[in-house]
């Protein structure tokens, strides 16, 4: 069974997601990363 996790962040806080959104593409991690950003204002 997968867990769903919810991460809310500030637009200052982007580097932070990015260096998570980049974690998850090492195979033994044990999540999935969904995008869903807002793209635009």
């Amino acid at each position: 069974m997968s867990k769903v996790l919810f991460i809310a962040f500030a637009i200052e806080d982007v580097r932070q997601r990015d260096l998570l959104k980049g974690q998850s593409l090492h195979p033994r991690v044990p999540y999935e990363f969904i995008d869903m950003s807002v793209k635009e204002p």
